[in-house]
């Protein structure tokens, strides 16, 4: 799988989670929002922007990892390398083959790596 395809399959998966415990789930028109997914629950409560990040790599003390930054995607990338910030998003979806946790977006903010192995349990919301 190249790297657009394994991000798509963690946006697939988010929101068919989001789906599934009756979110209202809006997708942003363009490629250039700071997230992937707005949720709100049916109930009416706020706007929840969720950035979708999917690992398929492994720790060298074989951990499953997710890479949270984001260094560019297209062809005019200009070297600068961008990390989770809470004034773009407020969840983070971190999937990794059938499981998944939703963090906030103030727990890893400016990391670029996160080895799920130090996820507290609650957080896990798949698998």
């Amino acid at each position: 799988m190249n790297r657009r395809t394994v991000g798509d399959t963690g946006v697939a998966q988010a929101l068919k989670y989001f789906v599934d415990h009756d979110y209202i789930v809006s997708i942003p028109f363009t490629e250039s929002a700071p997230y992937d997914l707005v949720v709100q629950t049916r109930l009416g409560g706020p706007l929840q922007r969720v950035q979708c990040k999917r690992g398929t790599t492994f720790s060298k003390s074989n951990v499953p990892q997710i890479e949270l930054r984001t260094s560019g995607g297209n062809q005019s990338w200009g070297g600068v390398v961008k990390t989770i910030q809470p004034d773009d998003t407020d969840w983070v979806w971190c999937s990794h083959g059938e499981s998944a946790w939703l963090i906030p977006a103030k727990d890893v903010q400016g990391m670029k790596i996160l080895c799920l192995g130090k996820l507290r349990r609650d957080r896990q919301v798949l698998g």
